[in-house]
């Protein structure tokens, strides 16, 4: 068991993938500062309910169970005192339990989950012609994978294309909590096949 800072975000994060956050409420400032200084980064996940942002009157957030833990790979100063950050995720995270601290960081109670693998002779020549596609895609150029197509992990693949792809958030959340790799695949194909039949 690790307790780990929780950051609701409005979609969901994948292992293997990068997503850049503006950040500049005081209490994720503050998760900011530890996890670099500690190293421990800190679990993504979906909000049910609720908003990223508190605001007066707004209710407390609600969120999966099922997040991704993430580490801090680059960081910027922004215009207007905001803090710009690169994210990457590094595995799916069960949160067992979680409270809101005094300054509206939520902290978890959080364990690796187990994830069942892809089968090694799988054929993924469908996927590297989508993530082919996807790779051109200007506002992504920064976010998906530099190394070739043929080149990728077959699971940092899977991942990416989880995460990118114009699929709503509940799609994605799906995706995600299917932990046996090769059915998360197969999710993943019936999404593709619902597009090209429409």
């Amino acid at each position: 068991m690790t307790f780990l800072p929780i950051f609701p975000l409005s979609q969901p994060m994948f292992p293997g993938c990068r997503l850049p956050l503006r950040i500049f409420e005081p209490r994720y400032l503050r998760m900011v500062s530890e996890s670099s200084r500690d190293g421990t980064g800190f679990v993504i996940t979906l909000l049910q309910e609720g908003q990223e942002v508190i605001r007066s009157g707004s209710r407390a957030a609600t969120f999966h169970d099922l997040g991704c833990h993430c580490q801090i790979v680059d960081f910027e100063q922004l215009p207007g005192g905001l803090l710009g950050i690169t994210i990457e995720g590094q595995a799916e995270m069960w949160i067992e339990t979680a409270h809101q601290e005094e300054d509206g960081l939520w902290m978890g109670k959080t364990h690796r989950a187990e994830v069942q693998p892809l089968a090694l002779d799988e054929p993924l020549e469908d996927l590297m012609a989508v993530m082919a596609e996807l790779k051109t895609h200007p506002l992504l150029d920064s976010l998906v994978p530099e190394e070739a197509v043929e080149d990728m992990d077959p699971v940092r693949l899977l991942n990416t294309l989880c995460c990118w792809l114009p699929m709503s958030e509940v799609q994605k959340q799906a995706l995600l909590t299917d932990l046996n790799l090769q059915q998360r695949l197969a999710g993943l194909r019936g999404v593709l096949d619902e597009w090209m039949r429409s």
